[in-house]
């Protein structure tokens, strides 16, 4: 049995260098609401991004490597997967920006650069990948439809899980 690490890392060297994140196929749903979403968001307003060594505790992330830079989320999914939306988010924004002529070059290179965090662009089908694959219950509807951008997210026929992941993408 490996020992255990604890690590204090900024958000962009977690998610930011190519590794991978799995939610076990028996962890519950995605569960959050308005009221995590909205304390996760005050939590981020309040950091001054000005000041270089400014930072904000997010909480534990228990991770489990399995394979070189592929974890196991053995405690933190919920909190991490609201990360990952809220980068999701961030990106529908710069879509919608360059859509109305608001200083388009500057928002298509904060645009691929947020993308980033999400995943790759499989070189191949051109759709992008997900840094994070969420549980057997979430994880097509996460990379279907949140993962690619898609502007029509179905809101009928959907789990409740799945119309939380979509709420989550709206709220932030």
């Amino acid at each position: 049995m490996q020992p255990f690490t604890i690590n204090q890392l900024k958000l962009s060297d977690l998610i930011g260098n190519g590794k991978k994140f799995i939610v076990p196929k028996f962890q519950r749903d995605y569960s959050w609401t308005e009221e995590q979403w909205g304390d996760l968001w005050s939590d981020l307003q309040e950091i001054k991004f000005e000041h270089k060594n400014d930072s904000h505790y997010m909480g534990y992330l228990v991770l489990q490597e399995v394979f070189d830079n592929e974890y196991i989320i053995v405690d933190g999914q919920q909190r991490l997967t609201t990360l990952a939306i809220l980068f999701i988010s961030a990106c529908y924004v710069f879509e919608e920006m360059i859509a109305n002529g608001e200083d388009v070059e500057a928002n298509k290179i904060n645009l691929e650069e947020i993308r980033k965090y999400i995943g790759p662009r499989n070189p191949i089908t051109k759709s992008f990948e997900s840094k994070i694959t969420l549980n057997r219950n979430n994880n097509h509807f996460y990379k279907t439809f949140l993962c690619q951008l898609q502007k029509h997210i179905p809101v009928s026929g959907i789990k409740s899980s799945e119309k939380l992941l979509k709420d989550a993408k709206d709220f932030l």
